[in-house]
């Protein structure tokens, strides 16, 4: 299983971010106004498995499913 995920790579979708699907995001998050953390310039890489990994950015997961390449 390790080996196959070594030699993985991604394709681009054509179609809205789904549920299980790995997005890479721009990522900025703010607390009162100010910048905590700053992965605008990073390739940011989020696994969109709500079961596994939901609970670690709570509601950004949802807010992202739907979503198109380039949408805000």
């Amino acid at each position: 299983m390790q080996l196959r995920r070594a030699q993985a790579y991604s394709v681009p979708a054509e179609r809205e971010a789904q549920e299980n699907d790995l997005v890479t995001i721009d990522l900025k998050m703010l607390a009162d106004d100010r910048v905590v953390w700053d992965f605008t310039d990073r390739q940011f890489q989020l696994n969109l498995d709500l079961e596994t990994y939901g609970e670690v950015f709570v509601g950004l997961h949802k807010g992202i499913i739907g979503m198109s390449s380039g949408d805000d």
